[in-house]
Protein backbone atom coordinates (compact mmCIF):
# COMPACT_ATOMS: atom_id res chain seq x y z
CA UNK A 1 0.00 0.00 0.00
CA UNK A 2 0.95 3.96 0.10
CA UNK A 3 2.29 3.51 3.85
CA UNK A 4 4.82 0.62 2.14
CA UNK A 5 5.80 2.83 -0.22
CA UNK A 6 6.80 5.67 1.75
CA UNK A 7 8.26 3.64 4.34
CA UNK A 8 10.57 2.40 1.75
CA UNK A 9 11.29 5.64 0.21
CA UNK A 10 12.33 7.30 3.57
CA UNK A 11 14.40 4.61 4.47
CA UNK A 12 16.57 4.77 1.05
CA UNK A 13 16.92 8.64 1.98
CA UNK A 14 18.77 8.28 4.29
CA UNK A 15 21.49 5.93 2.01
CA UNK A 16 24.42 7.79 2.16
CA UNK A 17 24.96 9.65 -0.90
CA UNK A 18 28.25 7.69 -1.68
CA UNK A 19 28.24 5.18 -3.81
CA UNK A 20 27.13 6.59 -6.81
CA UNK A 21 26.18 3.19 -8.56
CA UNK A 22 23.66 3.20 -5.66
CA UNK A 23 21.33 5.75 -6.61
CA UNK A 24 19.27 4.21 -9.02
CA UNK A 25 16.31 2.40 -6.87
CA UNK A 26 13.67 0.26 -8.42
CA UNK A 27 11.21 -1.60 -6.32
CA UNK A 28 12.03 -4.79 -4.38
CA UNK A 29 10.32 -8.39 -3.92
CA UNK A 30 11.13 -10.06 -0.90
CA UNK A 31 11.96 -13.28 -3.61
CA UNK A 32 15.25 -11.19 -4.76
CA UNK A 33 17.01 -11.53 -1.34
CA UNK A 34 19.10 -14.14 -0.80
CA UNK A 35 19.53 -14.57 3.35
CA UNK A 36 23.29 -15.07 4.37
CA UNK A 37 22.03 -15.94 7.73
CA UNK A 38 23.12 -19.61 7.22
CA UNK A 39 26.46 -18.91 5.49
CA UNK A 40 27.94 -16.60 7.43
CA UNK A 41 28.33 -19.26 10.93
CA UNK A 42 29.79 -21.57 8.32
CA UNK A 43 32.26 -19.45 6.43
CA UNK A 44 33.40 -18.56 9.73
CA UNK A 45 33.86 -21.73 11.23
CA UNK A 46 35.23 -23.15 8.56
CA UNK A 47 38.16 -19.91 7.86
CA UNK A 48 38.83 -20.77 11.77
CA UNK A 49 39.25 -24.70 10.89
CA UNK A 50 40.83 -24.58 7.75
CA UNK A 51 43.27 -21.46 8.56
CA UNK A 52 44.12 -21.18 12.39
CA UNK A 53 44.44 -25.12 13.03
CA UNK A 54 46.09 -25.97 9.79
CA UNK A 55 49.77 -24.75 10.12
CA UNK A 56 49.73 -26.50 13.93
CA UNK A 57 48.51 -29.91 12.65
CA UNK A 58 51.09 -29.96 9.20
CA UNK A 59 53.63 -29.34 12.06
CA UNK A 60 53.07 -32.26 14.11
CA UNK A 61 51.86 -33.98 11.15
CA UNK A 62 55.54 -33.83 9.86
CA UNK A 63 56.51 -35.19 13.37
CA UNK A 64 53.67 -37.95 14.22
CA UNK A 65 56.66 -38.68 17.06
CA UNK A 66 55.24 -35.88 18.62
CA UNK A 67 51.97 -36.05 18.00
CA UNK A 68 49.12 -38.47 19.29
CA UNK A 69 48.07 -40.95 16.95
CA UNK A 70 44.45 -40.37 17.40
CA UNK A 71 44.90 -36.80 16.29
CA UNK A 72 47.13 -37.31 12.76
CA UNK A 73 43.03 -38.65 11.91
CA UNK A 74 42.31 -34.59 11.73
CA UNK A 75 44.69 -33.58 9.00
CA UNK A 76 43.41 -34.99 6.40
CA UNK A 77 40.25 -32.95 7.28
CA UNK A 78 41.50 -29.92 7.24
CA UNK A 79 43.02 -30.36 4.19
CA UNK A 80 39.55 -30.94 3.08
CA UNK A 81 38.28 -27.88 5.11
CA UNK A 82 40.53 -25.75 3.32
CA UNK A 83 39.16 -26.42 -0.52
CA UNK A 84 35.25 -26.38 1.25
CA UNK A 85 36.32 -23.18 2.45
CA UNK A 86 37.29 -21.49 -0.82
CA UNK A 87 34.23 -22.79 -2.34
CA UNK A 88 31.83 -21.48 0.49
CA UNK A 89 33.47 -18.73 0.72
CA UNK A 90 33.43 -17.76 -3.46
CA UNK A 91 29.62 -18.66 -3.15
CA UNK A 92 28.84 -16.50 0.43
CA UNK A 93 30.54 -13.31 -1.82
CA UNK A 94 28.14 -14.45 -4.71
CA UNK A 95 25.26 -13.81 -3.36
CA UNK A 96 26.36 -10.99 -1.21
CA UNK A 97 27.01 -9.05 -4.60
CA UNK A 98 23.72 -10.65 -5.87
CA UNK A 99 21.96 -8.86 -2.79
CA UNK A 100 23.60 -5.30 -3.66
CA UNK A 101 23.15 -5.61 -7.11
CA UNK A 102 19.13 -6.10 -5.59
CA UNK A 103 19.25 -3.35 -3.12
CA UNK A 104 20.56 -0.77 -6.01
CA UNK A 105 18.36 -2.03 -8.66
CA UNK A 106 21.24 -2.42 -10.97
CA UNK A 107 24.09 -4.12 -11.66
CA UNK A 108 26.72 -2.59 -9.01
CA UNK A 109 29.21 -6.18 -9.15
CA UNK A 110 29.82 -8.81 -10.97
CA UNK A 111 28.28 -11.79 -8.89
CA UNK A 112 30.52 -14.15 -10.85
CA UNK A 113 33.84 -12.60 -10.13
CA UNK A 114 33.21 -14.08 -6.69
CA UNK A 115 34.38 -17.61 -8.46
CA UNK A 116 37.50 -15.89 -9.12
CA UNK A 117 39.02 -16.16 -5.45
CA UNK A 118 39.60 -20.29 -6.37
CA UNK A 119 41.68 -19.33 -8.88
CA UNK A 120 45.36 -19.88 -8.60
CA UNK A 121 47.72 -16.47 -8.96
CA UNK A 122 44.00 -14.79 -10.30
CA UNK A 123 42.86 -15.07 -6.52
CA UNK A 124 46.08 -13.07 -4.92
CA UNK A 125 44.34 -10.02 -6.73
CA UNK A 126 40.59 -10.71 -6.74
CA UNK A 127 40.47 -12.10 -3.44
CA UNK A 128 41.06 -8.53 -1.19
CA UNK A 129 39.20 -7.27 -4.08
CA UNK A 130 36.22 -9.20 -3.65
CA UNK A 131 36.05 -8.96 0.37
CA UNK A 132 36.82 -4.70 0.25
CA UNK A 133 34.01 -4.02 -2.24
CA UNK A 134 31.62 -6.74 -0.99
CA UNK A 135 32.33 -4.85 2.91
CA UNK A 136 32.46 -1.30 1.76
CA UNK A 137 28.63 -1.45 -0.73
CA UNK A 138 26.92 -3.68 1.80
CA UNK A 139 28.06 -1.39 4.59
CA UNK A 140 26.89 1.74 2.91
CA UNK A 141 23.44 0.93 2.92
CA UNK A 142 22.98 1.75 6.14
CA UNK A 143 24.19 5.45 7.49
CA UNK A 144 25.28 3.87 11.20
CA UNK A 145 28.35 1.73 9.78
CA UNK A 146 30.64 5.20 8.36
CA UNK A 147 32.16 3.21 6.42
CA UNK A 148 34.88 4.37 3.71
CA UNK A 149 36.23 3.14 0.25
CA UNK A 150 39.98 3.22 2.18
CA UNK A 151 38.68 1.81 5.10
CA UNK A 152 36.98 -1.36 3.50
CA UNK A 153 40.20 -1.66 1.67
CA UNK A 154 42.31 -1.77 4.45
CA UNK A 155 40.53 -4.26 6.37
CA UNK A 156 40.06 -6.76 3.17
CA UNK A 157 44.01 -6.07 2.07
CA UNK A 158 45.57 -6.87 6.01
CA UNK A 159 43.13 -9.95 6.21
CA UNK A 160 44.45 -11.60 3.44
CA UNK A 161 47.52 -10.39 3.97
CA UNK A 162 47.77 -11.72 7.33
CA UNK A 163 46.68 -15.00 5.94
CA UNK A 164 49.11 -15.58 3.29
CA UNK A 165 51.91 -14.81 5.70
CA UNK A 166 50.49 -17.28 7.86
CA UNK A 167 50.45 -19.77 5.24
CA UNK A 168 54.32 -18.71 4.24
CA UNK A 169 55.40 -19.32 7.48
CA UNK A 170 54.12 -22.55 8.31
CA UNK A 171 55.24 -24.15 4.62
CA UNK A 172 58.71 -22.69 5.92
CA UNK A 173 58.67 -24.68 8.91
CA UNK A 174 58.55 -27.53 7.16
CA UNK A 175 62.16 -26.96 5.53
CA UNK A 176 65.18 -26.43 7.59
CA UNK A 177 67.13 -24.82 5.04
CA UNK A 178 64.53 -22.22 5.08
CA UNK A 179 64.64 -21.42 8.82
CA UNK A 180 66.22 -18.17 10.00
CA UNK A 181 68.85 -18.16 13.06
CA UNK A 182 67.55 -18.84 16.18
CA UNK A 183 64.26 -20.08 14.47
CA UNK A 184 62.72 -24.12 14.67
CA UNK A 185 59.80 -25.62 13.27
CA UNK A 186 57.96 -24.85 16.27
CA UNK A 187 58.64 -21.72 16.75
CA UNK A 188 57.94 -20.99 13.22
CA UNK A 189 54.58 -22.93 13.31
CA UNK A 190 53.49 -20.48 16.33
CA UNK A 191 53.97 -17.45 14.08
CA UNK A 192 52.18 -19.63 11.51
CA UNK A 193 49.41 -19.57 13.76
CA UNK A 194 49.77 -16.32 15.36
CA UNK A 195 49.00 -14.41 11.67
CA UNK A 196 45.98 -17.05 11.03
CA UNK A 197 44.71 -16.19 13.50
CA UNK A 198 44.83 -12.15 12.63
CA UNK A 199 43.72 -12.88 9.44
CA UNK A 200 40.81 -15.28 10.57
CA UNK A 201 39.39 -12.54 12.61
CA UNK A 202 39.60 -9.74 10.27
CA UNK A 203 38.25 -12.15 8.04
CA UNK A 204 35.52 -13.19 10.20
CA UNK A 205 34.72 -9.49 10.48
CA UNK A 206 34.32 -8.68 6.92
CA UNK A 207 31.94 -11.85 6.99
CA UNK A 208 29.81 -10.59 9.90
CA UNK A 209 29.46 -7.24 9.21
CA UNK A 210 28.43 -8.13 5.38
CA UNK A 211 25.48 -10.07 6.78
CA UNK A 212 25.04 -8.02 9.61
CA UNK A 213 24.63 -5.02 7.01
CA UNK A 214 22.39 -7.04 4.47
CA UNK A 215 19.94 -8.32 6.89
CA UNK A 216 19.36 -4.99 8.91
CA UNK A 217 18.78 -3.32 5.25
CA UNK A 218 16.42 -5.98 4.10
CA UNK A 219 14.68 -6.01 7.40
CA UNK A 220 13.77 -2.22 6.78
CA UNK A 221 12.92 -2.67 3.06
CA UNK A 222 11.10 -5.72 4.38
CA UNK A 223 12.30 -8.06 2.55
CA UNK A 224 12.69 -10.55 5.47
CA UNK A 225 10.44 -11.84 8.50
CA UNK A 226 13.34 -13.27 10.62
CA UNK A 227 14.07 -11.22 13.31
CA UNK A 228 16.88 -11.15 16.17
CA UNK A 229 19.97 -10.02 13.67
CA UNK A 230 22.40 -7.81 15.72
CA UNK A 231 22.70 -4.27 16.54
CA UNK A 232 25.10 -2.33 13.75
CA UNK A 233 26.17 -0.58 16.46
CA UNK A 234 28.17 -3.41 17.56
CA UNK A 235 31.66 -3.69 19.20
CA UNK A 236 33.74 -3.70 16.53
CA UNK A 237 33.19 0.27 15.98
CA UNK A 238 34.85 3.02 17.51
CA UNK A 239 37.19 2.85 20.70
CA UNK A 240 36.75 -0.87 21.50
CA UNK A 241 36.84 -1.52 17.72
CA UNK A 242 40.49 0.18 17.73
CA UNK A 243 41.87 -1.54 20.48
CA UNK A 244 40.57 -5.18 19.19
CA UNK A 245 41.90 -4.33 15.72
CA UNK A 246 45.23 -3.31 17.60
CA UNK A 247 45.41 -6.52 19.71
CA UNK A 248 45.28 -8.48 16.52
CA UNK A 249 48.48 -6.44 15.09
CA UNK A 250 50.55 -7.46 18.13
Amino acid sequence: GTTEVDRRVESRALVPTKPDELQDWAELSPGEFKSLRVLSPILNFLIMIGLVAKPLLEHFGKRSDAFPPWALFAVPFLFVSVFIMFGTAAFFFQRASQNINTFAGRRVLVPVSAWLMCVPIVNSFAIPSIWARTYYYSSSFLPEFCITRSRAAAIGTSAFAFLVAGQAFGLMGGNPALWPNGYDAMSLAMIAVSLSCAGAILFSRIVQRVHIAQEAYAQREGLTNQVGVADPHDASDGLAGALRLATVGL
